[in-house]
């Protein structure tokens, strides 16, 4: 079973999506002051235990997306995945646009994680409603 792979867009997007959020989700789960010092502002409040509690979310959701990416689930079910995910990167991106707004977070990573985000977002939606050569002539078929 493979759970990161780059073998067709959808996979690729959901290994991408997997591993932005396991890299980001960890330092926060593990190393939580150094996690908030990294992403935040000196004047913002630290908290570590709520930090770790965010490492364990963003973490559990990378997980989640690595499992909807073996070869046991279908194109569909990877679309679907994809589908969902686009509202969770471009609510990422929306958060942390308005923690930049509000001086919250350090503008250089901020700008990066919007881009980055927004990005994901983006390429999940077009692959996620994206119609291919086979979905389209199963289609022709049922209507046959």
């Amino acid at each position: 079973m493979k759970f990161i792979s780059f073998e067709d867009p959808e996979s690729t997007i959901l290994s991408l999506s997997a591993l932005s959020g396991a890299t980001c989700g960890a330092v926060n789960l593990f190393a939580p002051n150094e996690g908030h010092d990294m992403f935040f502002e000196e004047a913002t409040p630290k908290n570590p235990s709520c930090t770790r509690w965010l490492g364990h979310a963003v973490t559990s959701t990378a997980i989640m997306t690595a499992s909807h990416n073996t070869e046991d689930h279908t194109v569909r079910a990877k679309k679907d995945t994809l589908k969902a995910l686009s509202v969770v990167h471009g609510s990422m991106a929306g958060l942390m646009a308005y923690d930049l707004y509000k001086e919250d977070v350090k503008k250089p990573l901020a700008i990066g994680h919007i881009c980055l985000h927004a990005g994901l977002a983006t390429a999940c939606l077009v692959r996620g409603f994206a119609k291919d050569k086979d979905e389209k002539e199963d289609v022709a078929e049922k209507k046959k």
